[in-house]
């Protein structure tokens, strides 16, 4: 399926600077899998079914709502992709990302660029829980 927002060519290159690593751990490829790229935009456009329309700043925001999102769902992946150690000739140490922390901040970001959308109204949250008594 072609992509219906990132069409533009750097979308790989925002994603991997957004997760702080290079291109060698994250491949375009990945980046480009239906996993990953189809379902951040199909979301977002559930949220936004208006994207068509969006013009200038609402528009940038979009697009840039689906980079956040797009790597915050690759973050659980991330874990797998790095080393875990980094060692030299005079130097060993501990290579350590909270991917869990950073998706975290990835959709707040997401949300807030949505938030910026002129008519965006965010649909209410409902959290579902038992009770026994």
């Amino acid at each position: 399926m072609a992509n219906l927002i990132l069409m533009e060519n750097g979308y790989c290159d925002r994603v991997r600077a957004l997760l702080g690593v290079e291109e060698p751990y994250l491949k375009d490829a990945v980046i480009n899998s239906p996993d990953f790229i189809t379902m951040s935009e199909l979301n977002l456009v559930k949220l936004v079914p208006d994207y068509n329309d969006l013009e200038c700043i609402d528009k940038t925001m979009f697009e840039s709502a689906v980079i956040y999102d797009l790597a915050a769902r690759l973050c659980p992946s991330m874990k797998n992709r790095l080393p875990k150690k980094s060692a030299g000739v005079h130097y060993q140490s501990e290579l350590s990302t909270d991917w869990d922390k950073l998706r975290e901040m990835l959709l707040f970001e997401r949300d807030n660029c949505l938030q910026n959308i002129s008519g965006y109204e965010e649909k209410a949250k409902f959290r579902f829980g038992l009770t026994f008594k």
